[in-house]
């Protein structure tokens, strides 16, 4: 039971970590824990009972490892980890384990642009695991569902998207080390949706609501909730509202390592660039200027992580 109640215990910190700093700040010790310490207990001989329960956390854990892949970009890895996340759940008798995983490469075929793959992902999940999950990871799988329907053009996505809100009233607390939902949450996938209809209106409410609901220190979905209303702000023609919506990313950004948003920060410089004339544009460019060379170099000096691209609204939230 020492084993079990210690991966528990450092399952809480890096979910903690991740939340709050990105995953550049837990990505390379989390894989390191679950392939030198954690997968070597999972071979030894144990009850019944406490194998169950060592391996359900294990599949919390690599499940939590295959977000930090994802966040910083690696997505081969991620897909790897979500799988394995998936596995273990299955040898514990863990419907709910295998359920987020199964929404986690969800979230990542939607991010990645396969959208049929992404919903066919999100129907998986919501079959496996919404009849065993608790209210908030029944909105957790619900939201993913619509979004990607929405994805596809399919219907029945305002349905869906009432049933994670009741799921969501249901619930007394939406704060898990993985799996956690909120209204936060719930208005960043509705802003998800609207977006993919065109609704550029409804998506900067739905992202303004995201913020208020957002607890304070997630300072990773802070950064990234801020910086896709800043985008939708300006592809709606409001150029001063994102330019001031920018300066409150950048805010945020030193704070975090997170691939995704090294990659909002480089949207940032590409679509302001046409603007830079502009008196509140230029001041954000030359603020982002700054702190994208002070973000170099914390990488060149090993404090940061970083990948590819695959970023995605949707995937804020694990």
């Amino acid at each position: 039971m020492s084993q079990v109640a210690s991966a528990q215990e450092l399952l809480t910190l890096f979910s903690r970590t991740d939340s709050t700093f990105g995953s550049g700040a837990v990505r390379v010790p989390l894989r390191q824990y679950l392939s030198t310490t954690l997968l070597p207990w999972l071979r030894c001989d144990m009850k019944p009972a406490v194998r169950r329960e060592l391996f359900t956390v294990a599949a919390q854990l690599a499940y939590l490892c295959a977000f930090a892949h994802f966040d910083m970009n690696h997505q081969a890895a991620a897909q790897r980890l979500y799988l394995t996340s998936i596995q273990l759940a299955g040898e514990a008798g863990d419907p709910i384990g295998q359920a987020l995983g199964l929404r986690g490469l969800s979230v990542q075929a939607h991010a990645l642009g396969r959208f049929a793959e992404a919903q066919g992902l999100a129907e998986d999940a919501v079959r496996v695991g919404a009849r065993y999950t608790p209210p908030h990871q029944q909105a957790f799988l619900y939201g993913q569902l619509a979004v990607a329907r929405a994805g596809t053009g399919g219907t029945g996505v305002v349905g869906l998207l009432t049933s994670a809100e009741r799921f969501l009233e249901r619930s007394a607390s939406g704060a898990t080390s993985v799996g956690a939902f909120h209204q936060g949450s719930l208005a960043l996938q509705r802003a998800v949706v609207a977006r993919s209809s065109g609704d550029l209106s409804g998506a900067v409410r739905a992202l303004q609501l995201s913020r208020r609901y957002r607890p304070a220190e997630e300072w990773r979905a802070v950064a990234l909730g801020t910086a896709e209303l800043a985008e939708t702000q300006l592809s709606a023609g409001h150029l001063d509202q994102a330019c001031h919506t920018w300066q409150d990313f950048l805010d945020v950004y030193p704070h975090i390592r997170s691939a995704r948003a090294d990659d909002r920060l480089r949207a940032l410089h590409a679509s302001l660039r046409p603007h830079s004339a502009h008196p509140a544009a230029a001041a954000v460019l030359a603020r982002a200027r700054v702190t994208h060379s002070r973000a170099a170099h914390d990488h060149r000096h090993g404090n940061g992580d970083g990948g590819g691209t695959g970023n995605d609204p949707s995937g804020k939230d694990r």
